[in-house]
């Protein structure tokens, strides 16, 4: 990374709080990037809360046109967290429903100028580290947002590219993942630069696979 111009986004403007232990291995994994020659810089939040709720609610709309047309004996199936998340987007009228759609290309928007002086930007993956794998998500009120993706959604929306490597582990065991996003179409750097940071990560970020059950 000698040379790049790295953003460094600890705050997405949106979602759930980015826990400290997480904070700390995602500002060790920047150290790194400095260290080696970057210069890294702080990236403020650049999605309102009200996109990524925007964003979530037509989500919502359109997952409840495909629930509406279930058989009452595939509904059945359906777990009922995602069954109360699904319902909720019958309430959005249909200009409402085009307001929320209008979100994708917002945030895409947003994502794309606020990197673009940028050749790479880190954050966390997620704010929170892994939740119980029984339940659907962090948040465990289907009527709530998907805070948890505040991170992730916004290049995802852009299709600018980023990859999802491991960064440290929390004291109770809990992997960190680093985003690295960049610009599109420099998919090639950003292999490069991950495969640079997994052998410069170092030994406390690695996970021993033979605990994980």
């Amino acid at each position: 990374p000698v040379g790049l111009r790295v953003g460094l986004q600890l705050d997405a403007g949106s979602g759930l709080p980015v826990e400290p232990e997480t904070r700390a291995i995602i500002e060790r994994a920047a150290a790194r990037f400095a260290d080696a020659g970057a210069t890294v810089e702080p990236l403020d939040p650049f999605v309102p809360a009200a996109v990524l709720e925007g964003l979530v609610n037509f989500w919502r709309s359109r997952s409840f046109a495909d629930y509406e047309a279930l058989s009452a004996e595939e509904r059945a199936v359906v777990l009922p967290f995602i069954a109360e998340w699904c319902i909720a987007g019958a309430e959005f009228s249909a200009a409402q429903t085009v307001r929320n759609r209008g979100m994708i290309e917002e945030m895409a928007r947003l994502t794309r100028a606020a990197t673009q002086p940028f050749d790479l930007v880190l954050s966390p993956v997620t704010p929170v580290a892994a939740f119980p794998a029984e339940d659907p998500m962090p948040i465990l009120d289907p009527l709530e947002t998907m805070g948890h993706i505040s991170f992730t959604a916004p290049y995802n929306m852009s299709g600018q590219p980023a990859v999802s490597i491991g960064a440290g582990v929390q004291r109770d065991g809990r992997t960190v993942g680093l985003q690295i996003a960049s610009g599109i179409g420099s998919d090639d750097r950003l292999m490069r630069v991950a495969l640079w940071f997994e052998g410069a990560r170092g030994g406390d970020a690695e996970v021993d696979w033979a605990q994980v059950a």
